[in-house]
C-alpha cells in the first residue's frame, strides 16, 4: 500500500492521532522530491464524541463541526478534529535537476 493508516478502516474506537505514512516514490513523485522519501503525515481516525470534551483539546473548527451536528435533524455531518501543532515537513523538490 502506498499510503497506509495503522488501524484498519471502520474503527469504533474513540477519535486519536494514528500513524499515516507516505512513500512518495510509491506515489510517483520520488523523482522530484529528493528528501525525505518517506514521512509519517498522520491522520484523525476513530468516533468523535458529542459534545466533545476538554480532554481532546479540540480546534475551533471542531466546536463548529459540534454544534453544526447538534443542530442538523438528519445527522448527516460528523465531528472531525483537525490536527495542529505538528511540525513542518522539510521537502527538498528537484527542479530543472536542481534542488531548490
Amino acid at each position: 500500500m502506498l499510503l497506509q493508516s495503522s488501524e484498519g478502516a471502520g474503527s469504533k474506537s474513540l477519535c486519536r492521532r494514528v500513524d499515516f505514512h507516505v512513500d512518495f516514490d510509491g506515489i510517483g513523485w520520488g523523482s522530484w522530491i529528493v528528501y525525505p522519501k518517506k514521512y509519517n503525515a498522520f491522520c484523525c481516525e476513530g468516533e468523535c464524541p458529542t459534545p466533545l470534551e476538554e480532554e481532546f483539546q479540540p480546534t475551533n473548527n471542531a466546536y463548529m463541526q459540534c454544534i453544526l451536528v447538534a443542530r442538523n435533524k438528519k445527522g448527516e455531518t460528523r465531528n472531525q478534529l483537525v490536527l495542529y501543532g505538528l511540525p513542518a515537513i522539510p521537502c527538498r523538490p528537484l527542479f530543472e535537476n536542481h534542488c531548490s
